[in-house]
């Protein structure tokens, strides 16, 4: 699992870069559901809960909550648990992932939404410029980086922070196999995929198992 966060300080949001994800069903990104969003579900491949998602998801609410200054009250900040949840039956950016028969496969999935009001809007593609389109037939043979956008608000009625995010496009990094993928570097070109713990300027985050959650 690899991911890159980008401040947009004119919008006050951060734009996320995530892969390896795949999304299974896609009809709802070729055409909108009750003519209200776009939507998918993309899971989070080989993405361990301690290893990999919790560092991640700590980052991600630190950030988003350096973010939300000025817009959240001051002694106000953004969770893991305003990203995730282990609860099927609540919402989150990120919940569990379950199979044909509603059983959790011990994946996570990342929550991919867009509102967008104009057109045809297309969200899946080979190369980084757009210019070559996945169709929906092939759409579930690749795994993706996502391009999701994420910001904050707060809810004066309920006193309560939250988190929104839209998704914006998947670039594919490789086609779905058994035994290896077929890497797109197109995908990479402008973005830093270091991992905040591979960074040479950023500690390590450690997740002690009392700090964990769930």
């Amino acid at each position: 699992m690899k991911y890159n966060i980008v401040p947009n300080e004119s919008r006050k949001t951060l734009t996320l870069v995530l892969t390896p994800v795949s999304i299974n069903y896609t009809d709802y990104l070729f055409k909108k559901y009750k003519d209200e969003k776009y939507f998918a579900s993309g899971v989070l491949r080989g993405a361990d809960y301690k290893e990999h998602i919790m560092p991640f998801v700590t980052d991600l609410a630190n950030k988003l909550t350096i973010l939300g200054q000025g817009v959240l009250p001051p002694t106000a900040k953004i969770t893991t648990n305003d990203l995730i949840t282990l609860q099927d039956e609540e919402y989150r950016f990120i919940t569990r992932n379950l199979d044909k028969e509603g059983n959790w496969d011990k994946q996570f999935k990342v929550n991919l939404t867009n509102r967008a009001k104009d057109g045809e809007k297309r969200f899946l593609f080979l190369d980084l410029d757009q210019t070559k389109t996945i169709s929906q037939t092939d759409s579930w043979k690749h795994n993706y980086a996502v391009e999701i956008e994420l910001g904050v608000g707060y809810d004066e009625k309920t006193a309560k922070p939250y988190v929104f995010a839209i998704f914006h496009r998947g670039i594919s990094v490789g086609l779905k196999d058994n035994n290896s993928f077929q890497q797109n570097n197109n995908a990479w070109k402008g973005f830093n995929v270091d991992t905040p713990s591979e960074s040479k300027n950023l500690a390590p985050i450690e997740v002690a198992d009392e700090d964990l959650p769930f």
